[in-house]
């Protein structure tokens, strides 16, 4: 990068070693850091974990008591935990409303499409007492669950309700209920900080800023129907 005389990096959800953030440092030119924080960066910040406990307590407030979670194995928790955090705040969610959270329900998946597919198929193919709602840790595995979901005969909203996390562009076309981080205006942010630390004159560190996210309700979450 530095032989094409680039003016700044952005570095998005890459978790950088202390060697690397060295150099970056060392080149003299600015950095702005999309993911977890760290001091010697600037950087903005989703809390993940209060993300996931918004999805969380939108299913518990339709009354859903046994809701699946669709995560990601440790191989997959690279970079800033980011599939440990969320699982953290859907348990917190389920603690603080006096839900028991059951291992049972966790399903391991890889934030694909149809890593979200196979773990839903799991799930809900399981013998015994299906859950009414699936929490999914990315919107993309949210899809895969919808898609498993119909071909196992389910009815969403009326027989499943499904949530997922991020604000994916698929999430609109398949009316999926997500907690949306604003992806785009992510970019917007990280690119006007950087713009404004290469003004004349700029303050040498532009401030970190937490990103927002809101709930977004569509047609894939409704009441349990024996709530209903």
């Amino acid at each position: 990068m530095r032989r094409q005389r680039v003016d700044g990096v952005i570095s998005i959800s890459i978790e950088l070693g202390d060697a690397e953030i060295e150099r970056l440092l060392a080149l003299g030119i600015p950095v702005i850091a999309i993911g977890g924080s760290d001091p010697r960066l600037t950087t903005l910040t989703v809390d993940d974990v209060a993300v996931a406990e918004l999805a969380a307590d939108h299913l518990l407030a339709l009354g859903h008591r046994e809701i699946a979670h669709i995560g990601a194995s440790p191989e997959f928790d690279l970079d800033f935990h980011i599939p440990t955090q969320r699982r953290q705040g859907f348990e917190r969610a389920l603690e603080q409303a006096g839900v028991e959270v059951r291992p049972r329900l966790f399903e391991p998946a890889d934030f694909t499409i149809d890593g979200g597919f196979r773990a839903a198929r799991h799930c809900l193919g399981r013998p015994g007492e299906k859950p009414t709602a699936i929490f999914a840790a990315s919107d993309e595995m949210a899809v895969g669950a919808l898609l498993a979901a119909r071909e196992l005969g389910f009815r969403v909203p009326t027989d499943l309700s499904v949530v997922g996390v991020d604000g994916h562009e698929l999430g609109d076309f398949f009316q999926l209920t997500t907690v949306d981080q604003f992806p785009v205006r992510q970019g917007e942010r990280a690119a006007d900080a950087i713009l404004r630390f290469l003004e004349p004159g700029a303050h040498p560190r532009p401030e970190p800023g937490s990103l927002p996210f809101e709930l977004v309700v569509r047609g894939t979450t409704a009441r349990p129907a024996a709530a209903a």
